[in-house]
C-alpha cells in the first residue's frame, strides 16, 4: 500500500452500507480513509478536531445537508479537497457546489466505474510509490518548520520555565502530527521518553534553555535576554527532534524501533542546522 495525496479521508453519508462499500472500493485500490460516519454535525465536530486532506459528503443528510456542512467547516478545513455525492442532477446545487470550493459532484448509484474515474481525478492510479514518498516526506518537513517556527516564539513568555514546558507539549504535538502523516501508531507516554533520551545528545542547548528561562525572573534584563536567546535554543532543539524522528519514519521505523542512541549522531547535526535556520 501506498500513500497517495490524500491519506486523511472523511467520509460522510448517514447509509452505512454505502459507506462501507465506498470504504471497500477504495481500499481495493490502496487507499485505507481515515472516517466515516453517518450525519454532517457529527462531522462537524470531528473536522474542528482534525485535519482532512479530501471529504467526500453526501448532499442529503439528516438535519444539515452537505452543502451547509462544508460551509460551516469551510473555515475549518481550507486545505481539503471536496466532493460531494448527490441523487439530484440540479444545477441550482451544482452552482452552489461551486460557491463552497466543492472540487467535483458525483452522482449516485456510486458504481465501480465512477470510483474509477474518482480515483483518477485524485491522481490514486498516476502516483508512483516513489513520489508517495516524497509528498509524504514533504508534508512531514512542512510540520516540523511550522512547529520550529511555534517553539521559537515560546521565548515571549514571560513566566519562568513556562516557556520550557510549552516546548515539551509542541514537540509532543510534532510528533503526532508526523506519526499521522507516516500512518504509524501514537503513543504519548512512549514518545516523551523518546524524546527526552534523544536530546541527552543535546543536553548542553537545552540545559542553557532552562537556565536562560530561570534568568526571566529577573525584572526587564531578564526577560529581555530570556526573550532573544530562548527562541534560538527552543527552535534549534524542536527542528532537530522534528528531523531526526521523520528521518526514521521515512526510512520505515516506528516508535516501537526507535533508538536514541543510535540516532543522537543525527540528531546533533540537525541541532546545528536548526541553529542556522532559527
Amino acid at each position: 500500500m501506498i500513500n497517495f495525496p490524500y491519506p486523511n479521508i472523511l467520509i460522510i453519508d448517514e447509509n452505512d452500507k454505502f459507506r462501507k462499500a465506498l470504504s471497500q472500493l477504495f481500499r481495493q485500490r490502496g487507499v485505507k480513509h481515515s472516517m466515516s460516519l453517518g450525519n454532517a454535525e457529527e462531522a462537524a465536530e470531528v473536522a474542528g478536531k482534525n485535519t482532512f486532506d479530501l471529504i467526500i459528503c453526501d448532499y442529503w443528510l439528516p438535519g444539515m445537508d452537505g452543502l451547509e456542512f462544508f460551509r460551516l467547516t469551510q473555515d475549518l478545513q481550507p486545505d481539503a479537497k471536496k466532493i460531494l455525492i448527490t441523487s439530484y442532477n440540479d444545477d441550482d446545487i451544482r452552482q452552489k457546489a461551486g460557491e463552497t470550493g466543492i472540487l467535483n459532484l458525483i452522482s449516485k448509484p456510486l458504481t465501480k466505474e465512477k470510483i474509477g474515474k474518482l480515483a483518477e481525478m485524485l491522481g490514486i492510479s498516476r502516483i508512483s510509490a516513489e513520489e508517495a514518498h516524497i509528498m509524504t516526506v514533504q508534508r512531514a518537513d512542512k510540520i516540523v518548520r511550522n512547529h520550529t517556527a511555534g517553539a521559537s516564539g515560546l521565548g515571549l513568555i514571560p513566566i519562568p520555565l513556562l516557556d520550557m514546558a510549552a516546548l515539551a507539549g509542541v514537540q509532543l504535538n510534532m510528533l503526532r502530527e508526523l506519526a499521522k502523516v507516516f500512518g504509524i501508531p501514537f503513543c504519548k507516554d512512549k514518545v516523551k521518553h523518546l524524546i527526552a533520551s534523544l536530546s541527552g545528545g543535546g543536553i548542553p542547548i537545552l540545559s542553557a534553555a532552562g537556565m536562560v528561562s530561570f534568568v526571566k525572573v529577573i525584572p526587564i534584563i531578564g526577560q529581555t535576554v530570556g526573550a532573544l536567546i530562548v527562541p534560538f535554543m527552543t527552535g534549534a532543539a524542536t527542528y532537530a527532534v522534528g528531523k531526526t524522528f521523520t528521518r526514521h519514519f521515512a526510512s520505515g521505523g516506528t516508535l516501537l524501533n526507535f533508538d536514541p542512541t543510535q540516532m543522537r549522531g543525527h540528531y546533533a547535526r540537525m541541532l546545528r542546522e536548526g541553529e542556522n535556520l532559527v
